[in-house]
């Protein structure tokens, strides 16, 4: 349930802006010192903590950290030690020795390989670009589209009617070309209930993946739904890249957008997007184009950050043609 993860996740949240703070060091950030931040026993922390974010307080301090550490050796000049210690490392050696662990390279060795089919001109740019969608996804990257009810959520689902809906009167939808880019993606074909524990595995494995290999990241991840059934979707979910980048097993390499699109901004919890699903529907109809593709969504608000979920933002696009 939402409720209680945001519960949870409201609880701890002043000890996980402390774990977020690049500089913090390990004794700052261990797992009695965070309980009393909050003033809760190690255990009650532990357990919150969890049920909040999906690991404990060590893994997810342990991999936030060398996310954003791994995006500064692509963009920074400053030295590994540098970059170390900003990232709440003691020194080189347990740096080296965690990122190795994490990444299957050293930090210097990943440094030199810099970012996948990128050339010299156009690295400084999309390492910058690269850097903010690490230092934005990273913290969050196993939260979105945490459902808020105990009934499914989809995009074609009917959950309140239009006319009860307190966004529908006021969400602007407009059109645009959207231009193709690359991407790195899992496709599952999933019960609509598995929706958020799905993509809660999917997100993580594909953005971990992007950064082993030095793909450069050029935007929030996406979901795609691909096909809709009763009680069941095949969708794809990954992340948008500036450059074409190979897979590995079951992370694929594809293209988003290069289509017109009618699009909006969905402002609310996830279990209500289906609201604004429908309202693109109804605008279709009612302007006379048809769908062209499947419909995707992307996440530009970050549920660890943003504790009320009234305010996260998901942008949704529709691929669209004249009818």
């Amino acid at each position: 349930m939402l409720g209680a993860v945001l519960e949870a996740l409201e609880r701890v949240r002043p000890a996980l802006a402390r774990m977020l703070d690049r500089t913090a060091q390990a004794e700052a950030t261990s797992l009695a010192s965070l309980a009393r931040s909050v003033r809760l026993s190690s255990f009650h922390f532990h357990r919150m903590f969890s049920r909040a974010l999906g690991e404990t307080s060590k893994q997810y301090g342990l991999r936030v950290r060398l996310a954003r550490a791994a995006a500064a050796l692509l963009r920074s000049r400053a030295t590994i030690l540098e970059i170390a210690l900003e990232h709440g490392f003691a020194n080189h050696e347990t740096f080296t020795r965690a990122f190795r662990k994490r990444f299957g390279t050293s930090p210097r060795a990943y440094r030199r390989r810099g970012l996948l089919g990128v050339s010299p001109d156009a690295a400084p740019a999309l390492a910058d670009r690269n850097d903010a969608v690490v230092a934005e996804v990273a913290p969050c990257v196993g939260l979105y589209r945490a459902p808020a009810s105990s009934s499914p959520s989809h995009p074609t689902s009917t959950v309140v009617p239009a006319e009860e809906s307190p966004m529908s009167q006021n969400r602007e939808i407009t059109t645009q070309l959207v231009p193709e880019q690359h991407v790195l993606l899992m496709r599952r074909k999933i019960n609509l209930a598995e929706i958020a524990s799905a993509l809660a595995e999917i997100l993580p494995r594909v953005f971990a993946y992007a950064q082993e290999i030095g793909a450069p990241m050029a935007g929030p991840p996406f979901t795609r739904y691909l096909q809709m059934g009763p009680g069941f979707c095949t969708l794809e979910a990954g992340v948008p890249l500036a450059s074409e980048c190979p897979g590995r097993d079951d992370i694929v390499p594809g293209e988003l957008g290069g289509q017109r699109v009618a699009t909006t901004v969905h402002v609310g919890p996830y279990d209500r997007l289906s609201e604004t699903y429908r309202e693109l529907e109804q605008w279709m109809e009612e302007h006379g184009v048809q769908s062209a593709g499947a419909p995707w969504e992307q996440y530009l608000t970050d549920p660890a950050e943003v504790p009320d979920a009234e305010q996260w933002q998901t942008a949704v696009f529709w691929p669209i043609t004249d009818g």
